[in-house]
């Protein structure tokens, strides 16, 4: 049976990002926590760089969303797929404004430790977000 402090944990950072708050999101990690876009090879470390990335994220996407499909437990960590949409209206993991609506499949794991979030791991389609947001993947990987 999957810890219950780490599922509201989850809920809790879930529902922070689904508001779009910041810092509420990533008061679900630990203080030494981490997130990371494995498309990109980009990672933020500790607190003030996960609330940042997602600050960036929320005014970069008005409208971001991920919709989870399917969630796999196990043991201290979670995997989720599903889709991020969002309409890219101002410069996101260095793809420029465009303000073309993207869909993409999506997974995120994550790893808990003492009942927080110890680090995110984030999978996309970067080629699809590209085509989708009119842009070629080359300028994304140059400024990435």
């Amino acid at each position: 049976m999957p810890d219950t402090t780490m599922l509201d944990t989850l809920a809790r950072h879930l529902a922070a990002e689904a508001e779009h708050d910041a810092v509420a999101a990533a008061a679900c990690y630990t203080e030494d926590g981490w997130y990371e876009y494995l498309s990109l090879g980009l990672r933020f470390d500790g607190r003030e760089q996960v609330a940042a990335q997602y600050a960036a994220s929320y005014e970069s996407m008005p409208d971001l969303a991920t919709i989870f499909e399917q969630v796999l437990v196990d043991g201290n960590h979670v995997v989720q797929m599903g889709r991020l949409t969002g309409t890219v209206m101002g410069p996101f993991l260095g793809i420029e404004p465009t303000g073309r609506f993207v869909d993409v499949g999506v997974s995120a794991e994550y790893g808990f430790r003492d009942g927080l979030i110890e680090y995110e791991r984030v999978l996309f389609d970067i080629e699809a977000l590209a085509a989708q947001a009119g842009l070629d993947i080359s300028s994304i990987r140059s400024s990435a």
